[in-house]
């Protein structure tokens, strides 16, 4: 059950690892097209999609438990890069603005 939970994480953070790419790029100064950003979403949920499909298919595999590591980290992940985002494009204070 371990096994699972640990297999289903690493997956769930190799698909939010589009994203994060993404981010860093933009916040390097490489301008990221809409299309990249949509690119990415569909990678990572199709991605996704074909992991739990495996994990449904694999008889030696608890279904359950490796789904919620998937699913839970990857969500977390993708939290946690909307909150580090949005920290970049909200400027803390006058300073950084220019003003």
């Amino acid at each position: 059950m371990v096994l699972e939970i640990v297999l289903g994480a690493v997956g769930g953070a190799l698909g939010s690892v589009p994203g994060l790419y993404l981010a860093r790029r933009s916040r390097r100064g490489v301008p990221a097209s809409v299309a990249a950003g949509l690119a990415a979403i569909m990678g990572s949920l199709a991605g996704l999609m074909v992991l739990l499909g495996i994990g449904y298919e694999v008889p030696s595999i608890a279904f359950e438990p490796f789904a919620f590591g998937l699913i839970s980290t990857f969500l977390g992940l993708w939290w946690a890069e909307a909150v580090i985002a949005w920290r970049w494009m909200r400027p803390q204070s006058s300073e950084e603005v220019g003003a």
